[in-house]
């Protein structure tokens, strides 16, 4: 009987040898698009989470508050659930970091250093919104013995909206290219029941029972997702292997190019298929 179902699954692709190149086609792209999608948000959310662990919150201090009311000020800071780090950097830190960074000492010109003292505070990643910023800033500003509270992280939630706007182009064209191939594998699997309809229709006189008819149309679908999938790992191995070649830092894009990782293609390409024959074959019975 396997052999009957995969006679007739070989005749499907007989009688229709260009739309199923079509939809071998579209189906590939279908996994290569959606493996592409897979690892560019993989990338981009370990990018955007490195880029809200460098978003820092400057509160300066008041001249006037002692060394205890400093860390309580810190303590307070810490307590709260969006702060991820609270780091103080003294008059005298503060100084040497200019210095460093200007190369002039303006203690040549100046008898006192009028640099204030300062705490430093990170986020936790997954809290940073712009919501969520203005409120701590807001409470920042508020607090006793702090003086004034400075953010220049626009850029960043420009990036991150740029991000997120690609994420969803991605994700919108992917899902358009997967609800494509199963339309494709449905019509044709639809196409070459009602041509063979008398067939069946034959096979049903002399007790053919409803898998003997389905399950052809099944392995249809399963073998294009199947060499589609195939095809999607063909090019991720070759992708890795360029991506080996290249002279760049590999350490932040080696987690997308791992074995299992690479299953990924052969995985949809099997669903797509499967979904795309069995969403007609339901209809069918004896």
């Amino acid at each position: 009987m396997i052999g009957f179902y995969l006679s007739e699954a070989v005749k499907i692709v007989k009688r229709s040898p260009w739309a199923t190149i079509t939809i071998i086609s579209v189906t590939t792209l279908a996994v290569l698009l959606g493996c592409f999608s897979y690892y560019v948000i993989l990338l981009s959310n370990r990018f955007s989470d490195r880029i809200k662990n460098n978003i820092e919150i400057v509160a300066y201090l008041d001249e006037t508050i002692s060394a205890s009311e400093v860390l309580n000020i810190k303590n307070k800071l810490l307590e709260n659930s969006y702060i991820d780090g609270v780091r103080y950097i003294s008059k005298e830190s503060a100084l040497k970091d200019f210095i460093r960074e200007t190369g002039e000492d303006i203690r040549t010109v100046l008898d006192v250093n009028p640099l204030p003292s300062s705490f430093v505070i990170n986020l936790k990643p997954e809290k940073v919104t712009d919501y969520n910023i203005k409120m701590v800033t807001s409470d920042l500003t508020s607090m006793r013995g702090i003086n004034d509270v400075v953010l220049d992280n626009n850029w960043v939630f420009r990036i991150l909206r740029y991000l997120k706007s690609g994420q969803l182009f991605i994700y919108i064209l992917s899902v358009s290219l997967f609800l494509l191939s199963i339309y494709l594998v449905y019509t044709n699997s639809k196409a070459q029941f009602e041509d063979n309809l008398s067939l069946y229709k034959s096979m049903k006189l002399v007790g053919a029972t409803a898998r003997a008819i389905k399950a052809p149309i099944i392995i249809y679908g399963l073998s294009i997702g199947i060499f589609a999938g195939a095809t999607g790992i063909f090019v991720n191995i070759i992708s890795r292997q360029v991506f080996l070649s290249a002279h760049i830092n590999k350490a932040n894009f080696m987690f997308i190019f791992q074995n299992t990782v690479l299953l990924i293609p052969l995985g949809l390409g099997i669903i797509l298929g499967f979904i795309g024959s069995y969403v007609f074959i339901r209809k069918i019975s004896v």
